[in-house]
């Protein structure tokens, strides 16, 4: 039966070609990570530039407009010049054209400076291509490596001292952040369901807000058009509970919004246009429009809470991440040390004694 030693000494080739790959690549991913970052950050500046344009395109014709009017305008001139303002014509007209030149300036400027945004996008793109090879050509390797420690060194070593020790913090470690992504899914999750609340309650308010204004007129028509709001704001509200009801089994630290009642409308209000009972109507709906107003700031109050908690998880799985990313180098590092001594042909471990002890050895005097 094969020693590690001898399972170490067959696969130390490996071992180097490996490391050699992993240090000649290791650049890969955080450029990669860099230059994505860079590429989402120019998808965003270029369609602001975009309207900049636009923007600046518009002051150009409405310069050139206005500068037209004091230069080829002779009437315009004639009167100045009667009423004894030519100075003052020739100010305004003096005052147009450099607004219109500063404008076209303005325009050239921001077009060149969306040209430029378009070349370092289309140099960004092509430099992601490139670094996403790398970047796996570095993932390959460390996996191919992983997959060889694991073959070599998974379980007791006791060859090795320490190993054992740092593969147990590998795996506490790993559970740590398997963990810490659970309850960040649970946040997002969560979150989700409130922002989708939010924009049912949103819904809900404005049928109340339209019953409301529609119930101070009279008439068959305004009587159903009252009724049908009344009952889109009825669906909306249930959706809303729904999802915050989804919210709290998720996330039981998500709070009710309240009551959110609706009130109905009936066949004698809508058909016969009851005064009455449409007055009742509508001094209902007025009393229930703050239930939705304070339940949109509890929403929004709980929108905050949600994004805390969120923000809050997500930076716990970073510190997780960074805790495994740590002590997998550890590992890595002990192993590839018994690597090393093996192609050295030293032993993984000093020679012990019949006692088991570890001979002491005397410092030289």
């Amino acid at each position: 039966m094969s020693t590690i030693h001898d399972r170490i000494l067959a696969a130390v080739g490996d071992n180097t070609r490996l490391h050699k790959t992993l240090s000649e690549t290791d650049y890969g991913p955080p450029a990669l990570q860099q230059n994505s970052l860079y590429i989402n950050k120019l998808m965003k500046d270029i369609p602001e530039a975009k309207i900049k344009l636009l923007r600046a395109s518009w002051k150009v014709n409405v310069g050139l407009q206005n500068h037209k009017k004091y230069k080829d305008s002779h009437v315009r001139r004639l009167a100045y010049n009667i009423g004894g303002k030519k100075e003052k014509f020739e100010a305004e007209a003096s005052k147009g054209e450099r607004e219109w030149h500063d404008a076209v300036q303005e325009k050239e400027n921001i077009k060149e400076a969306l040209e430029q945004l378009n070349r370092a996008l289309a140099d960004a793109t092509k430099h992601d291509a490139d670094f996403s090879v790398i970047a796996s050509t570095y993932n390959a390797a460390q996996q191919e490596l992983d997959d060889l420690y694991a073959s070599l060194f998974n379980g007791p070593t006791p060859e090795m001292p320490g190993e054992d020790e740092k593969e147990q913090a590998v795996h506490e470690a790993s559970e740590t952040v398997s963990a810490m992504q659970a309850h960040l899914d649970t946040e997002t999750q969560a979150r989700a369901l409130l922002l989708e609340a939010k924009k049912a309650l949103d819904v809900a308010t404005s049928y109340i807000k339209e019953a409301l204004n529609v119930a101070y007129y009279r008439g068959a028509i305004s009587g159903m058009l009252r009724g049908n709001a009344l009952s889109n704001a009825e669906e909306s509200v249930a959706q809303v509970v729904m999802l915050i009801n989804r919210a709290w089994e998720v996330q039981p630290a998500v709070k009710s919004l309240g009551d959110l009642h609706v009130p109905g409308t009936g066949t004698v209000d809508v058909m016969f246009n009851n005064s009455y009972v449409a007055m009742d109507v509508r001094d209902r709906i007025r009393d229930c429009e703050p239930l939705f107003v304070l339940a949109g700031q509890r929403m929004m109050q709980e929108l905050r809470a949600a994004n805390e908690r969120t923000a809050a998880a997500a930076a716990a799985v970073t510190e997780a991440q960074g805790q495994l990313n740590k002590r997998k180098s550890e590992l890595q590092r002990i192993r590839a040390e018994a690597f090393e001594k093996v192609a050295r042909g030293e032993p993984l471990i000093s020679e012990l004694p019949e006692s088991g002890i570890p001979c002491r050895q005397d410092p030289v005097q």
